[in-house]
């Protein structure tokens, strides 16, 4: 078996640091956990198949990935420039709406794998 040169893990450790950071210092990250979570749960209790595993997987990765990018890019700027600064509104507004609209298409794309399950199981009891 070969062995991960020391850089590579100090890379991964570094890397598992972002997340325990991110999921210890932003709420929303908590939030989206929880929310990960209900997705999950919905998919297991509809018994939704291997792709719309895929698209539901895809889409809570994409909003974490963003949210950590957020969270990055908030605290890089607050660094930067800890008053009120104009063009750092407008980096942070950019940033959070990243978030926002990755989280609308994930609605989007939950409502279209889970919706027509609900409807059916609601609807069609047999």
């Amino acid at each position: 078996m070969t062995k991960l040169p020391h850089k590579e893990v100090n890379r991964f450790v570094a890397a598992a640091n972002g997340l325990k950071e991110f999921f210890a210092r932003d709420s929303h990250a908590r939030l989206h956990a929880i929310a990960a979570l209900a997705a999950m749960a919905m998919g297991f209790i509809l018994r939704i198949e291997a792709w719309e595993w895929a698209a539901i997987i895809f889409c809570i990765v994409l909003i974490i990935c963003f949210e950590m990018l957020n969270t990055a890019i908030e605290v890089m700027c607050d660094f930067l420039e800890p008053g009120y600064s104009k063009p750092i509104k407008i980096i942070k507004d950019l940033a959070a709406g990243a978030v926002l609209a990755s989280a609308l298409g994930s609605i989007i794309v939950a409502g279209l794998i889970f919706l027509p399950k609900i409807t059916e199981a609601l609807f069609h009891l047999e």
